[in-house]
């Protein structure tokens, strides 16, 4: 290939084999919502204005994490099931390079560059930072403190989960029967909920939203819900017993778009914590991303308006997903600087994200992506 074709086709975000818009129109809501939660935090925070019924549906936005993790649960487990049993037993060191190749290079990118101060504006407490960068390199944000970029417990989930998403696959592959698979489903999937309610029988509810993350949202054993939700889509999906056609997946992604517009709407999730709030919440979130993937994944054969663009903020969710929250101190201060003008601020605030996912994409994720194909799950097809 000519120079310039191979350059066109490293800058571009050309359609791949398989692909599903769908799901690229999920990953768009989820990085979406949670732009819209730190962001319209951040500016409440500044202004100093007091949260509307309007604003909740902005401050709810940290469940696209939760649908983040329903389909990254099920982008694995779509993986492993593409070569069943006999890829978990004899290729897994494919399967960790493979998936080592897609977070850690831009993750590790965007760790350092906090700590070395190159994003203007932003502080966090230096005490104690070698040893805090050292677990934050291991991977036990989740399990230990989130403070140098609080999004970060999430990719520390999702290391973890990559391990045990294999054994559960497994597991999952031995049910002989629709019934066995389920009730084994259910029990993966109900065993954070019931670890949750333990400890808030044990240690009582937490006071405020600062105790429950630490200890009922971060860590993977409190959140697994809706990664074990994802990995049991891909599961029924691969025994045909989702039985969703695309009219009746078409109305199930309607329906379940304004069941969650509607709950995250009502009231401020977080401002007054209840058991409901510990136990039963998070589960009904998890279902409800759940069967939105669901949905999207029988959606695959239909056509969706502005593919191509929602295929270009999908390959750059994780990138906006890393780099967006240590920009906001300075995109408040541009905003104030021109005027303070709320529509200034988001317009400043997206375009830094932007340019700054973009930038970490071409150079941190890129490289890394293209040479995946060479480690393939399969030979006559990579993952």
């Amino acid at each position: 290939m000519p120079a310039d074709g191979a350059l066109r086709r490293y800058l571009g975000f050309e359609k791949r084999p398989g692909e599903n818009p769908w799901l690229d129109l999920l990953r768009c809501a989820a990085i979406g919502l949670v732009l819209a939660r730190h962001g319209h935090r951040a500016w409440l925070g500044a202004t100093g204005a007091e949260p509307a019924r309007l604003d909740f549906l902005l401050l709810n936005g940290w469940i696209g994490v939760d649908l983040f993790l329903v389909l990254s649960g099920y982008l694995v487990g779509g993986i492993l099931l593409r070569d069943e049993a006999a890829v978990i037993r004899h290729r897994l060191p494919v399967y960790f390079r493979r998936r080592a190749l897609r977070i850690l290079p831009a993750y590790y990118a965007v760790l350092l560059a906090t700590v070395s101060g190159a994003f203007p504006l932003y502080d966090f407490s230096r005490e104690n930072l070698g040893l805090r960068l050292l677990y934050h390199l291991a991977m036990l944000q989740d399990y230990f403190t989130s403070d140098i970029n609080v999004v970060f417990w999430s990719i520390g989930t999702e290391i973890k989960f990559y391990f045990l998403a294999p054994f559960v696959v497994l597991l999952a592959l031995r049910a002989r029967s629709p019934a066995a698979l389920l009730g084994l489903l259910g029990a993966f999937v109900l065993a954070s909920t019931a670890m949750r309610w333990g400890m808030a029988f044990d240690r009582g509810v937490p006071a405020d939203y600062g105790d429950f993350v630490w200890a009922f949202r971060h860590p993977l054993h409190a959140v697994g819900e809706p990664l074990m939700l994802g990995v049991s889509v891909a599961l029924l999906e691969r025994r045909g017993l989702l039985g969703l056609g695309p009219r009746a997946a078409g109305w199930l992604l309607a329906g379940v778009a304004a069941a969650a517009g509607a709950l995250a709407a009502s009231h401020d999730f977080m401002a007054r914590i209840t058991m409901y709030d510990v136990v039963g919440q998070p589960l009904l979130i998890a279902l409800l991303c759940a069967a939105a993937v669901a949905a999207g994944a029988a959606l695959t054969e239909v056509r969706m308006p502005l593919e191509s663009v929602a295929r270009i903020v999908a390959r750059l969710a994780y990138a906006l997903y890393l780099v967006h929250f240590p920009l906001l101190p300075l995109a408040l201060a541009l905003a104030f600087a021109s005027g303070g003008s709320a529509a200034a601020y988001w317009t400043i605030f997206l375009g830094l994200s932007l340019a700054s996912a973009l930038a970490v994409h071409y150079l941190c994720e890129k490289p890394f992506l293209t040479v995946r194909p060479q480690f393939p799950l399969r030979a006559r097809r990579a993952a």
